[in-house]
């Protein structure tokens, strides 16, 4: 979403099952009441704009002109698109109505007191004692006068051809013709109220005195901060930065059921999350063994809840958090989850993951676990895991150099069992030696589901690179895509590859990156290349691999082989 520019004096309110509210923060002149002008608008975007409608991305996007003449029928459309998506459904049991409770103390919290610039440093009044009641008179003017009508200063009266004044009850009661408004727009000039009558309204609204049957969440955004911001937000991110973060994303989890895909990167999660609202001393405390993460989990588990993929990065996430999470596990829905950064594994927390992933219900797809600290001692839980749950296509264990020999060892153990059906598998960076290569062997040898494998990054050598050809050339390898790169090879291992290439094999992919072959270990390959039993389709050398005196053979191979493209990343 591009910056908003607004006309000054405007606000905007939106309703749609308590979806959004949009409002500019400015200051309260108070002690006097003015006149604002209420302008209603039904659902009908055809109105708002006369421009051709987009082809939808799932998320809402528009182009906010810079022009102060449609900063209005700007921000009427953004509101309007926003309301086109499916809003909050109804509150269906007690715990709904709890947590919804927990968010009306935090609005209570925040909107109850107001800062008074004439009372002594630090002190606060009652924004109920010091709210002054505008009088709000439904009318729309002409364009021309607008701009003329919102930059006005001083008292304004009623005019005698204006219509009566109207209250906050009644700004969103269907008009004569039955039509209920979506959208309501306060006009005034500034400082005469607007923005008090925006913190009053979300006040009285938590405080069960306004819009109870209506709205089931309201939310509080100031348009007068986006102003001043360069960066680009969404209508989420808006929300996020002025709500308390488990609430605003357990409720879109719950109450969103487009939303598919949610991905958190570098969110501190805290157990401060759980107790952002102002609690009665007669209400029960919250278990201190819950996790920072706990309400995030719980709306993960919520039957309403289609979120199929979920990231995690850099969040610090504890031992209990793990907990949590491996009970979300058991759903069916989740396909992919993906922890990264620093999100410190200990081996008990992987011990709780591998229990949700050996429910029954489990149905993931994708397991991503890179950079998480992993030692070689939780392989044989993932191993477990490969044998039990046979939804499982992919893991990713990248950047974990505690897994080593040892773990490779016991995670074969479960790649070789029949019932594993893992199809892809990133072991870069893991601290893997030639050794490992002696156990990876007999599962290409024996697995008939493994398709990718990518193991860059470690120091395999020639005595790894001669384990590993001898497994790509069993009559049992199904192994399509290898990923060798910087892998402490030389000339001596292509003669081993271009043995493995020509023969028979299911290769088509080979990434031989970042290698010190050298001319003579470029024509080995060359060898293996032209046999006519090789398959390979994409081989990616480094740029300095090839020289110009190999280039005439590499031409001579690629015209008796079209399909096959070389490739290198600059």
């Amino acid at each position: 979403m591009h910056k908003a520019t607004k006309q000054p004096g405007e606000q905007l309110l939106q309703a749609r099952g308590g979806e959004d509210r949009r409002w500019r923060r400015s200051p309260c002149a108070g002690g006097w009441a003015g006149v604002c002008r209420l302008h209603r608008v039904r659902q009908n975007p055809s109105a708002v704009s006369k421009e051709p409608p987009r082809e939808s991305t799932g998320c809402p996007q528009v182009e906010i002109p810079t022009t102060q003449d449609r900063a209005m029928e700007t921000a009427m459309k953004l509101l309007n698109m926003f309301s086109s998506h499916e809003g909050a459904g109804k509150i269906k049991d007690e715990k709904d109505r709890g947590y919804r409770q927990k968010y009306m103390e935090h609005v209570q919290h925040r909107f109850r007191l107001m800062k008074d610039l004439n009372a002594r440093l630090g002190e606060n009044v009652l924004l109920d004692h010091r709210y002054t009641k505008l009088i709000i008179v439904e009318d729309c003017l002409h364009k021309d006068l607008r701009e003329q009508d919102v930059m006005a200063w001083g008292s304004a009266k009623i005019g005698k051809g204006q219509k009566r004044s109207i209250s906050m009850v009644d700004f969103f009661k269907a008009d004569e013709d039955g039509q209920t408004p979506q959208i309501v727009l306060l006009v005034g000039p500034a400082a005469i109220g607007k923005t008090m009558t925006a913190k009053k309204i979300m006040l009285d609204w938590a405080s069960e005195r306004l819009y109870q049957k209506k709205f089931e969440y309201s939310f509080y955004i100031s348009c007068w901060t986006l102003n001043l911001g360069s960066e680009q937000a969404s209508i989420v991110d808006l929300i996020l930065k002025n709500c308390p973060n488990q609430v605003v994303l357990s409720f879109c989890l719950r109450h969103a059921p487009k939303l598919e895909s949610l991905g958190l990167k570098s969110c501190e999660f805290q157990f401060g999350d759980l107790y952002d609202f102002p609690r009665q001393q007669k209400q029960v405390p919250l278990d201190p063994r819950l996790s920072p993460i706990y309400l995030l989990c719980q709306a993960l588990k919520d039957p309403s809840c289609n979120l199929k993929t979920l990231k995690l990065w850099w969040c610090s996430l504890t031992g209990a958090g793990y907990k949590d999470l491996a009970n979300v596990l058991c759903s069916p829905r989740l396909a992919e989850l993906e922890l990264g950064g620093d999100n410190s594994l200990e081996d008990t927390s992987v011990q709780q993951l591998c229990k949700g992933l050996k429910h029954p219900s489990c149905r993931l797809r994708r397991l991503r676990l890179w950079s998480c600290r992993l030692t070689g001692a939780c392989c044989g839980d993932l191993a477990s895991v490969l044998i039990s749950n046979m939804h499982l296509t992919e893991l990713d264990l990248r950047g974990n150099l505690g897994l080593g020999d040892h773990g490779m060892q016991k995670l074969c153990d479960g790649l070789r069992h029949p019932r594993c059906m893992l199809q892809r598998l990133r072991l870069r960076y893991c601290s893997l030696t030639a050794m490992s290569c002696l156990e990876l062997a007999q599962v290409l040898s024996t697995s008939q589901a493994l398709q990718e494998l990518d193991l860059g990054r470690n120091k395999l050598g020639l005595n790894g690179m001669k384990l590993l050809c001898k497994g790509l050339m069993h009559a049992s390898c199904r192994l399509k895509t290898l990923v060798l790169r910087e892998c402490s090879l030389r000339a001596d291992s292509c003669h081993e590859m271009a043995l493995a290439l020509g023969h028979p094999c299911a290769l088509v992919e080979l990434d031989l990156q970042d290698n010190q072959l050298g001319m003579a270990g470029v024509e080995e390959l060359c060898q293996g290349l032209r046999q006519p039993g090789c398959q390979l389709q994409t081989l990616w050398l480094s740029p300095h691999t090839v020289t110009e005196e190999m280039w005439p053979d590499l031409r001579t191979i690629k015209e008796a082989k079209p399909g096959l493209v070389i490739k290198s990343h600059e």
